[in-house]
């Protein structure tokens, strides 16, 4: 068994606080840190509380992450599609005042 990093231990503490019911115990920690920490303890007590703790917090932190970045896509489409029905009604008004 090889030494692990003080950032590890770190993780593997809060998630032991954790799941004795210090839910902020985890919060500071971002997916990317807890996925090292998990890679880095390889099987280890891979059937641990704190572990699949662990797992739940990755997932869940990378569902939001996706849903964050979704809606940031959809207000960039919103924002274009407004710009574009702004054009769109310039360029009409000015056909139409050239026609007329």
């Amino acid at each position: 068994m090889g030494k692990m990093s003080e950032q590890t231990w770190k993780v593997i503490q809060a998630f032991q606080k954790y799941i004795k019911g210090d839910d902020s115990a985890i919060d500071g920690f971002s997916a990317t840190e807890i996925r090292r920490a998990d890679e880095e303890l390889g099987w280890r007590d891979k059937d641990a509380g704190w572990r699949l703790a662990m797992k739940n917090r990755i997932d869940d932190l990378l569902k939001s992450e996706e849903k964050e970045e979704n809606r940031k896509e959809q207000s960039h489409i919103r924002a274009w599609q407004v710009v574009v029905g702004i054009l769109a009604a310039l360029l009409v008004a000015a056909v139409s005042a050239w026609l007329f």
